[in-house]
């Protein structure tokens, strides 16, 4: 069951590629979406196209699939990360566990970052959504975020959910 929108009816697609991060955890993404590493991080993106608010035109765009790894100070402090992630912004939290280990499925809707300089034009949205997955491995926290706009296609959506449900511990 998707933890952001309906995605029955919608097929899951072919495989397009897998990784393992470092850490032990590997997860594939469907056909349509490219894997790179940036910064140091990995992530998969797909081209697509929304409409901005007060708009008609599309305007194209890339959603994401971000793997990040991260060390909390306690055990309870990594459970609480996978609990409220990003201070209980608004949105929902399933709890499950992946391997034995405790995880959540979340996803939460914020409105776009707006720039920090003098005339650069703001972004009039629409909101940004985010679906994850995170896991709690002692104090290691795992974690699969997927960004597209709240007006992405609905493919966009369950992509990133099929993504993020391919989640497996690969040790």
């Amino acid at each position: 069951m998707p933890i952001y929108g309906d995605c029955a009816g919608v097929a899951p697609k072919a495989i397009a590629g897998s990784h393992t991060d470092p850490a032990g955890y590997a997860y594939s993404w469907p056909t349509g979406w490219n894997g790179a590493t940036n910064n140091g991080l990995f992530s998969v993106s797909a081209p697509y196209s929304y409409v901005p608010t007060g708009s008609s035109a599309p305007t194209d765009a890339s959603a994401y699939v971000v793997s990040t790894t991260s060390t909390a100070a306690s055990d309870a402090d990594a459970q609480a990360l996978i609990d409220q992630p990003y201070g209980g912004s608004e949105g929902a939290v399933v709890r499950f566990t992946l391997d034995g280990l405790p995880a959540s499925a979340f996803w939460f809707q914020m409105p776009p970052p707006q720039p920090a300089c003098e005339g650069c034009p703001d972004d009039p949205g629409p909101d940004l959504v985010t679906i994850g997955v995170a896991v709690a491995d002692g104090n290691t926290v795992f974690e699969l975020m997927g960004t597209a706009r709240l007006n992405a296609p609905d493919w966009v959506f369950c992509d990133i959910q099929q993504t993020e449900a391919s989640l497996a511990l690969a040790r």
